[in-house]
């Protein structure tokens, strides 16, 4: 098991692991059991967003979610099943294919529909997000998110972002009451869902 975070709290990547390459980040969940009855009715999705230097998205290309599963440089692909790792949703990263002017990857996830289903944030356990070295298949680092929330329909998990030339990892777990709608304005765009 790797180095367990607390919001807030940063790792450096390549302190940890010097030779890392690939990394695959997952994503976790349980609806609560007082949800049981509609427990097959929530959706939840991950998009992650590729900032520049200013915080801002570079484009729609760049936002990486069940509908454009891979990023155009290559380096973010969407999570596809697969039984070595069971998480909910599985990131694949190659470090050394991401763009220069990338210096952040921000991991969103976002209940579908949550407004039409009366759903959000305060319905979901044991979430969390980690990451793992896929050459080495072991976890680096895992941030175990509290159950803080209520009304949000959004959620940022956690950023990985490049500071001195080397990967690092923040635990975020801030919630966005009015969706991923709020989160891509933040980032400087819109997108059609």
């Amino acid at each position: 098991m790797g180095l367990s975070l607390k919001k807030g709290e940063r790792i450096n990547l390549r302190k940890e692991v010097p030779e890392l390459k690939h990394i695959m980040v997952g994503l976790g969940w349980k609806i609560n059991s007082t949800n049981k009855e509609t427990e097959n009715d929530f959706n939840l999705d991950v998009s992650v967003i590729m900032l520049d230097n200013n915080g801002k998205a570079l484009g729609e290309e760049y936002v990486i979610f069940y509908n454009n599963q891979k990023s155009p440089c290559g380096a973010v692909i969407y999570g596809y099943n697969n039984s070595t790792y069971k998480d909910d949703e599985k990131i694949f990263i190659d470090l050394e294919k991401i763009p220069e002017e990338v210096r952040k990857l921000v991991f969103i996830v976002n209940i579908y529909k949550a407004e039409e289903r009366k759903q959000n944030f305060s319905m979901i356990d044991e979430a969390y997000i980690r990451i793992i070295d896929i050459d080495t298949d072991k976890e680096i680092v895992r941030y175990d998110l509290i159950n803080e929330f209520s009304t949000e329909l959004s959620v940022n998990f956690g950023e990985l972002y490049k500071k001195d030339g080397e990967w690092r990892f923040r635990a975020v777990g801030m919630g966005q009451k009015e969706g991923l709608a709020e989160f891509f304005k933040q980032y400087g765009f819109t997108i059609n869902q």
